[in-house]
């Protein structure tokens, strides 16, 4: 689609378009980074401890380096995006989980500061929340975590995490749009994804050898 239709189509239009196009715009890079071995393990029956401490592990050092790199840049977005570091932080030291073997530090080199490009990345960052809902119903039933024993970042905003989710998304797409950020957005977004899961792939070459 022209982004300048975008920009003209106005209202809660523009909206539901730019929504759609930011979902079909990623869905591959998201799919991939689903089917990631660290990841998927999470959804399968013989899920183990610690396969979610590597888990834990891992989104740890994504989330040390986007609260580093990326919200700084977003101070002054009309939305509190939430640090959620110390969150995982407290479950890997709650489920006393044993140190991780050699681990690849998460490298963020920002092709662009715009702020509709770091808000791509937020999204990213902010979406997982659903995910990590379905990850929970599956850890607790598995593992029997939950959000007082462990998996209180699996557990996100808690009853209020769909709620939460439109929220951001409504000003997430008002400041896009107003801006004539879409483009940039859409490669924020891919450029998170696809980040992600280069750091997954990382580590699991040098744990494998």
């Amino acid at each position: 689609m022209d982004f300048q239709e975008l920009y003209t189509a106005g209202g809660q239009e523009a909206h539901r378009l730019f929504l759609g196009i930011i979902k079909q715009g990623t869905a591959d890079l998201h799919t991939a980074l689903e089917a990631h071995p660290y990841m998927a393990v999470l959804m399968d029956p013989g899920v183990l401890t610690k396969d979610y401490c590597t888990y834990l592990s891992i989104m740890g050092e994504v989330h040390r380096v986007f609260e580093a790199v990326v919200l700084p840049g977003l101070t002054n977005f009309p939305y509190r995006l939430i640090p959620v570091g110390q969150v995982i932080k407290r479950d890997i030291e709650q489920l006393d989980c044993p140190e991780q073997g050699q681990r690849i530090s998460f490298n963020l080199d920002l092709p662009s500061t715009s702020t509709s490009f770091l808000l791509g990345f937020a999204y990213v960052m902010e979406g997982s929340k659903l995910g990590g809902k379905v990850i929970l119903k599956h850890i607790n039933r598995h593992l029997g975590f939950d959000e007082e024993t462990g998996a209180a970042y699996l557990a996100g905003n808690g009853s209020s995490t769909g709620a939460s989710w439109k929220d951001f998304l409504q000003h997430f797409s008002h400041y896009v749009l107003l801006n004539r950020g879409a483009e940039d957005a859409v490669s924020g977004a891919r450029f998170a994804f696809s980040s992600i899961f280069n750091f997954l792939e990382k580590n699991q070459l040098v744990n494998e050898h």
